[in-house]
């Protein structure tokens, strides 16, 4: 049985009789079962989902648990092989309403994405992000960020107001010179090749100590892709710093997911290096 643990939670494989305890993270998420078509979602609903998890190789429905209370506060889903294109996929993660906006969800996914780096040797992964869920995601970013002291966090913040907003383009652009900022502070001015460097080695070829920001830097290698709108060629279909510097006015490339995506990655790297003081400006290690 799949079993992982975090600073505060404990996903493990659902099996049958945990399914009671998991219903109410969909029921009180409405907006996904309106997205999903079903209304009418119960016990009997799950019970067939679950069903169909162990009918289908490679696929894995995970409880969510808080690890002090026992009390289940998610679930997760994920599929190592989706038959559309080959890759693995995470389906679905969603977090009881009650327990949103304490940065659990971030921390069950960064767990999540952990698992399927160093486990299971993943090197690219689908997520099925719900442009409904952006709320709750964007709640759970204001949520790690709320222990941060460092002027990163401030701007990061300002990114996701104006996600709220729909102010796509804004966001993203601030999200990408976050990010930008962030990686060049802390590395130098060579910082957006050391990042990538850093972000290819092989789990293996590292220290385990070093595994967790290895697994942190590798969105960097897709978020620092070059386009240039002379090259002929279409910008890239992610978020990327270079076609969201360079691309404005094309129509690919500002888009709410796109959006979404930068913002997430300019927290996650906000929280995950950011120095403990206020200070507006770090170091830079090399």
């Amino acid at each position: 049985m799949l079993e992982l643990e975090s600073a505060h939670l404990h996903l493990r494989e659902a099996v049958r009789s945990d399914l009671p305890a998991l219903l109410p993270a969909y029921l009180t998420n409405p907006q996904f079962l309106r997205w999903s078509n079903l209304p009418d979602y119960d016990l009997a609903s799950l019970l067939r989902d679950w069903e169909a998890v162990h009918k289908t190789p490679g696929r894995f429905l995970l409880g969510i648990y808080h690890k002090d209370a026992g009390e289940a506060v998610g679930v997760a889903d994920f599929l190592e092989q989706n038959p559309d294109d080959g890759l693995p996929w995470l389906g679905l993660l969603i977090i009881h309403r009650v327990h949103q906006g304490q940065g659990l969800g971030l921390e069950a996914y960064r767990r999540l994405a952990e698992h399927f780096r160093t486990d299971r040797d993943w090197q690219v992964l689908r997520l099925g992000v719900l442009r409904e869920n952006r709320e709750e995601i964007l709640e759970d970013c204001d949520a790690s960020l709320a222990a941060v002291p460092h002027e990163w966090s401030r701007h990061c913040r300002e990114a996701t107001m104006a996600l709220r907003m729909d102010l796509h383009g804004p966001a993203q652009s601030h999200a990408a010179n976050i990010i930008d900022s962030l990686v060049l502070s802390l590395l130098g001015k060579d910082g957006r090749r050391l990042a990538c460097e850093d972000a290819e080695q092989h789990l293996d070829d590292v220290p385990l100590q070093l595994a967790a920001e290895n697994l942190s830097l590798r969105p960097l290698l897709r978020a620092f892709t070059h386009w240039w709108p002379s090259s002929g060629i279409e910008p890239p279909d992610h978020f990327a710093r270079h076609a969201t510097a360079h691309g404005v006015g094309h129509p690919a490339v500002f888009r709410p997911t796109t959006a979404l995506v930068a913002v997430m990655l300019a927290v996650s790297l906000t929280v995950q290096y950011s120095p403990e003081t206020g200070d507006s400006h770090a170091s830079a290690s090399g």
